[in-house]
């Protein structure tokens, strides 16, 4: 039976403990728990202490005794690990060392809370961050301390069987961030293997090093291990724990005294020997009693917060693992946690609601995340028609950027690949060496791209024009941030459909505030990516590198207006049929380079562009007014459909502000 008790925080003693960190606090507990209990605090879980007298904790006694004879003892089973990182029993054979198992002597302990010098030690198994203060001995290259780590696994075993019995939601959420440990590939385990001296150590270690998280062997609940050997200490906060995550502990030994206490609370519980003891010491300050007698030692098993360095595994549907991701932004985060957070979820800071939610049996609201800039669609293609557009793409011969820094040497050259198809009258007023591809005829474009441009366009309302094949052999090959400048311009949305076989994630982020507005989604096989038009002006976008090592094919679409306006300078591409509306032009030398046109911004347009209005607002208003003249409106009426030539740069940095043909386009294509 456990007792529930919901307790207030004592007055003022939060600011207290704050200043003195580390200390014991003056006031000692006005209650010490003997008994099973579950401690809340404002709706929020605080403790929850087994024990074994009320056959609520899940060490039995061949589990407990083989710790306490590595802590007090030198002998110890051989056990195995199988390739997987899971403890496997080894022979059975008992190994014999020449020494104990290896405290770090409570002198040498640099942990300010600390309290005494001359007696005890402690030390850390598991994984600690890289170049921690504290000494990882697990992973030493000079200590065979791997065989004193391996016989605890089974009771580290049972801590998370507590966990997962007695508190089912939270476990969930708790494999959720021990699920976020994922060692960088290519971390070296042990760099001087040769150092550790026991061949079958070394053996067990190069399997370890194969393992691909940062989990002590034998679980996937904890990353680390804090082992404590008669000591005490002042009341702190762990502060480095994975975010919103629980601690367990355990005691062995024999000893009266050294009770946990949690001062803020004014409580304490007398952990010993067998019991289970599973708390929030992540933000709660806490401490142990001023004195005990005996041998007393201590297992802290907790996800230590600086093993999450943005490392992701990438699944697919069905949960195999494709490859791996990484992204900064990602650590602390648990966004991906809260957008499932429904009714039968866990979160820690919305536990009270979470209780009342229950008791109501109404779904719990997630909490406001960053919206996306952008529309996803997942499934906009069917797996079949995924499929056979991957087929048929492994069939074509990509086009390969050359990269302009260094053109001559293939091995510079831009990894993504290309090919595509555009209509031959759509404005596009880029030159196709600049995409890095030559386009095709859409009209030309096979059967099977006919029909997924068809489907595209009924589902968007538009006819789409233009398309884009991509072809990402590997990881390395990206899009790195971007926007389509070309579009600004006009009201051009962007499509991208994920075709597959290999799902990537797909970013954006604000060009004004780069650094904090990063989101991204996993762009599964089959789903449709809607850009809007207003993404070219505040957003940019991007296909990151990853560690995939698979292909990956894209189709990037766009419905591009039929007419414009071109820049008619010499060197610029522009239609053969374009109708040229500027005023008469002459040369350095007097030659006639364009002959005026009655639509020129001038007061003679057909002599010269002297009188030229200077604003758009102005021009508007005289064309308005020629449009009341039927001949005129009659010539204006011939420029639909038609794309424009002016001298004004359409396009770039440099785009003109106001451009007299774009004032012809519009009118000439109203309806």
């Amino acid at each position: 039976m456990i007792e529930e008790l919901e307790l207030p925080p004592i007055a003022g003693a939060q600011a207290t403990l704050e200043d003195n960190e580390n200390q014991f606090p003056d006031e000692q507990p006005s209650r010490i728990f003997t008994d099973s209990v579950k401690i809340t605090c404002e709706g929020k879980l605080k403790a929850l202490f087994l024990k074994p007298k009320d056959n609520l904790t899940p060490i039995p006694e061949s589990h407990y005794k083989p710790v306490l004879n590595v802590f007090d003892g030198a002998w110890m089973k051989e056990f195995t690990i199988n390739d997987d990182g899971r403890l496997i029993s080894g022979t059975g054979r008992d190994r014999v060392f020449v020494k104990k198992l290896y405290w770090r002597p409570s002198e040498l302990n640099g942990r300010p809370m600390v309290k005494q010098r001359r007696v005890g030690g402690d030390l850390t198994m598991g994984f600690l961050p890289p170049r921690s203060s504290r000494e990882d001995y697990f992973r030493a290259n000079n200590r065979d301390q791997l065989f004193f780590q391996l016989p605890l696994a089974p009771l580290v075993n049972d801590l998370e069987a507590a966990m997962r019995a007695h508190l089912p939601d939270y476990y969930e959420f708790h494999m959720y961030q021990a699920s976020k440990l994922v060692r960088p590939p290519g971390e070296v385990l042990v760099k001087n293997p040769w150092k550790v001296g026991d061949p079958f150590q070394r053996e067990q270690l190069e399997k370890l090093e194969k393992h691909g998280f940062a989990h002590v062997p034998g679980s996937k609940a904890f990353s680390t291990l804090t082992l404590n050997k008669n000591i005490l200490f002042g009341a702190h906060a762990d502060s480095h724990n994975m975010p919103y995550t629980l601690s367990c502990l355990t005691a062995l030994g024999d000893f009266v005294g050294a009770n946990l206490c949690f001062p803020r609370l004014g409580i304490g519980f007398d952990v010993q020997p067998y019991d289970v003891l599973i708390s929030d010491t992540n933000e709660e300050f806490h401490c142990s009693s001023r004195s005990f007698f005996g041998n007393r030692y201590t297992i802290v098993a907790y996800l230590h917060s600086r093993l999450d360095r943005g490392w992701r595994l990438r699944l697919d549907k069905d949960g195999h693992v494709l490859g791996l991701k990484h992204d900064k932004s990602l650590i602390g985060s648990i966004d991906s946690w809260l957008n499932q957070v429904q009714e039968g979820g866990w979160l820690w800071e919305e536990k009270g609601e979470w209780e009342e939610a229950k008791k109501r049996k109404t779904s719990l609201s997630p909490r406001p995340t960053q919206s996306l800039p952008f529309e996803y669609t997942p499934n906009f293609l069917t797996k079949d028609e995924a499929d056979e557009l991957v087929a048929y793409f492994e069939t074509l011969t990509f086009h390969v950027r050359v990269n302009r820094r260094n053109p001559k040497n293939p091995k510079y050259n831009i990894k993504r690949q290309s090919l595509g198809y555009i209509a031959s009258n759509a404005f596009n007023d880029r030159d196709q060496k600049e995409w890095g591809t030559e386009y095709a005829d859409i009209d030309t474009a096979p059967e099977i791209l006919q029909r997924f441009r068809a489907k595209l366009s009924v589902h968007v309302g538009k006819d789409v024009n233009y398309t884009s094949i991509l072809k990402y052999p590997d990881g390395n090959a990206h899009i790195d941030w971007h926007q389509h400048g070309e579009d600004r311009w006009h009201d051009s949305p962007v499509w991208d459909v994920s075709v597959g076989p290999t799902e990537r994630m797909f970013w954006a982020r604000e060009i004004d505030n780069p650094k904090t507005t990063k989101i991204g989604v996993l762009a599964e096989v089959g789903s449709l990516i809607t850009l809007p038009s207003s993404m070219n002006t505040t957003h940019q976008h991007a296909i990151l590198k990853d560690e995939m090592t698979s292909v990956r094919y894209s189709i990037n679409c766009k419905s591009l207006p039929l007419t414009g306006v071109w820049d008619c300078h010499a060197g610029k591409r522009y239609p053969a049929d374009a109708v040229y509306v500027g005023c008469r032009v002459l040369g350095r030398d007097g030659t006639v380079l364009r002959e005026g046109s009655i639509f020129g911004n001038g007061a003679d347009p057909l002599v010269s562009r002297d009188g030229s209005f200077k604003t758009e607002a102005e021009f508007r208003d005289y064309a308005e007014r020629r449009m009341q003249d039927p001949d005129f409106r009659a010539k204006v009426q011939e420029l639909k459909g038609k794309h424009l030539l002016c001298w004004c740069v359409q396009s770039g940095p440099k785009r003109a502000d106001f451009c007299h043909a774009r004032v012809w386009l519009e009118i000439a294509n109203r309806k």
